[in-house]
């Protein structure tokens, strides 16, 4: 299955489960990619930049993947919901161990790698974030953000500092020690969440709300907190995902919408709506163009690419001239790896074929088209009298006999 928008092809690779929703996804590098489903608790994991996935493990069947984060050098933490587990890798996701428990009837809803061994986790519905200063070994409670909150979304700035996106009171703390210590910074709104955090460049940080479907805007490291969109009421922003430069994707729920802004938030457009009763739960950038969304409660994995740049149609044929009937070989040799072809050959036969060899009837002058087609367009080359064939020689039939013998 596939969709096309906005510049880029999006395509369905794979189908984690029924009734599976896929709350994770993180690039660790080199093309190795991990994602996480509710309600079975599963890791899978691609080592093709997200075309095919394999099962590595079950985190246990009254779990769920909430959130992973990693260091960028193999150790990769996951956060469960239902029992609060930490699990963590030290080989990009291969095999796990269980760190132990952050609280029962806990959901771990947010990790952030600060720097070092630093590591950050908050929790729902307590509104905790915890801290570990060995890798993710072994965890403290560091901050309470109230009863009826709870802390959705983590994100590390850089020179210290870390942002923590709270729920139902839509709070935004922020940290000035890498975690240890929090003070509250920005009030978003009554009874709305931050669901999503994510960082681009120079400390520019996007925040994405639920209910009110709006994205906040914080940039040079907390002098500014402003909305900058609001796709519709009764809409979760529920993920966000940085590209590169200063494009950043949104995705929200319980519409499958992925919308899209070249200029750091300031003006978005909606790149791509997938299937219908579905939601994007998760989205992860892959660099080079690339990007994932795991969406619910469908199970699927869906991968875009940029569009191929459009074909430059070109052919030859052979031979150009000759007598009635002709046999022309043609050859497409068109730029950017075209997919479809419509040959015109002047005398009212057409073909699809790349390479087609074709039969002149009778004699004319001809003039020959191809349009060639891909993903990212089409383009047409017309050769004005390309193709000249004459009438064929007479055959001769002479008008006299010889006869041999006696007459």
């Amino acid at each position: 299955m596939v969709c096309i928008g906005d510049g880029c092809v999006w395509t369905l690779v794979r189908r984690l489960g029924v009734a599976v929703r896929v709350n994770a996804i993180i690039h660790l590098g080199g093309g190795v990619v991990l994602a996480g489903t509710f309600p079975n608790g599963e890791v899978w994991r691609s080592t093709d930049f997200g075309l095919t996935w394999a099962l590595v493990q079950s985190l246990g069947s009254n779990q769920w993947v909430r959130c992973f984060t990693t260091n960028g050098a193999g150790v990769v933490i996951a956060g469960t919901g239902s029992n609060g587990e930490i699990w963590r890798s030290t080989d990009y996701g291969l095999s796990w161990n269980n760190q132990g428990t952050l609280g029962v009837q806990t959901d771990i809803d947010s990790l952030c790698w600060c720097s070092g061994s630093v590591y950050l986790a908050g929790t729902y519905p307590s509104a905790r974030v915890y801290r570990s200063v060995d890798g993710g070994v072994s965890w403290s409670f560091v901050a309470n953000f109230g009863g009826n909150n709870y802390v959705l979304s983590l994100v590390y700035q850089g020179f210290n500092i870390a942002l923590a996106g709270t729920g139902a009171a839509g709070e935004v703390y922020k940290s000035y020690d890498k975690g240890a210590s929090w003070v509250f910074f920005k009030y978003s709104g009554a009874a709305v969440s931050i669901r999503a955090l994510t960082l681009g460049r120079s400390g520019l940080t996007l925040a994405g709300v639920g209910l009110t479907g709006c994205v906040w805007r914080n940039r040079y490291f907390g002098a500014e907190w402003l909305q900058v969109a609001s796709f519709a009421p009764e809409t979760d922003v529920w993920s966000l995902a940085f590209l590169g430069g200063n494009v950043f994707l949104a995705g929200t729920i319980p519409s499958a919408q992925i919308w899209k802004t070249p200029d750091n938030g300031a003006t978005w457009s909606l790149a791509q709506e997938l299937l219908p009763e579905t939601s994007i739960n998760a989205l992860a950038s892959l660099g080079a163009g690339i990007c994932l969304a795991g969406t619910g409660p469908s199970g699927q994995i869906w991968r875009s690419a940029p569009l191929p740049p459009a074909p430059v149609a070109n052919f030859t044929g052979a031979p150009l001239l000759g007598d009635a009937p002709l046999s022309v070989q043609f050859t497409d040799t068109s730029a950017n790896s075209p997919t479809e072809w419509l040959w015109d050959f002047g005398d009212g036969h057409l073909s699809a074929e790349q390479h087609p060899l074709h039969e002149y009837a009778g004699p004319g002058v001809f003039t020959v088209s191809l349009k060639a087609t891909n993903a990212g367009g089409f383009d047409v080359e017309e050769k004005i009298g390309y193709i000249t064939v004459a009438a064929p020689p007479p055959v001769f039939s002479p008008a006299w006999s010889i006869r041999i013998g006696p007459v």
